[in-house]
């Protein structure tokens, strides 16, 4: 259902169905409308929904307060396993990281693209990265990442042996934060 006029409405009457749906296991509304009020809707059919694994929300208007209502929901429901809520309009932090700490033990692949919110994104990600050990992508896009951020980043994938694809596109990475990928990249064997 990517890039259609999904909006709240519309997303009150899929949730409704969500609830007790058996076989859907993804669903992809990418690039709709929707915004806080619809994404607490689905967040609250993911309490009772046990089946669906794959949930992408893209391209939307979700805020801090929408992804709050993710918060709450994925403590009950342990089977999402990928959430995608990249390019919408969260500006907190702590709300970002309390989603990422809630998949962490199910997930092995962190995509947090447009969030723009610069090395901070790297500070409250690195504990989790700290922990899960078996995260084989991570995609940082367009954040706004630079130096103090890589040297993080860099600290932490030197541990890591199951790093398979590191995308930093679009950031603010200079010569000091690819000599710390770099270093880090060839001490990871």
């Amino acid at each position: 259902l990517d890039g259609n006029r999904i909006g709240n409405e519309g997303t009150l009457y899929l949730a409704k169905a969500l609830e007790n749906h058996q076989t859907l296991t993804s669903l992809s509304l990418e690039n709709n409308c929707i915004e806080d009020q619809g994404a607490q809707y689905l967040a609250h059919a993911l309490e009772t929904n046990t089946v669906l694994t794959r949930l992408d929300l893209r391209q939307n208007r979700i805020g801090n307060e929408g992804v709050n209502c993710f918060v709450n929901a994925l403590k009950k429901n342990t089977n999402l396993k990928n959430l995608y809520l990249d390019e919408n309009e969260m500006t907190d932090g702590k709300a970002v990281s309390a989603i990422v700490n809630l998949l962490d033990c199910r997930y092995n692949c962190y995509s947090l693209d447009f969030y723009g919110m610069g090395d901070n994104l790297i500070e409250l990600l690195s504990s989790v990265l700290q922990r899960n050990k078996t995260i084989e992508h991570i995609t940082l896009i367009t954040n706004k990442i630079g130096d103090r951020g890589a040297q993080v980043l860099a600290s932490l994938i030197k541990d890591s042996r199951m790093l398979i694809s590191l995308d930093l596109r679009s950031n603010h990475i200079g010569d000091q934060g690819a000599d710390y990928l770099a270093d880090a990249l060839m001490n990871n064997t």
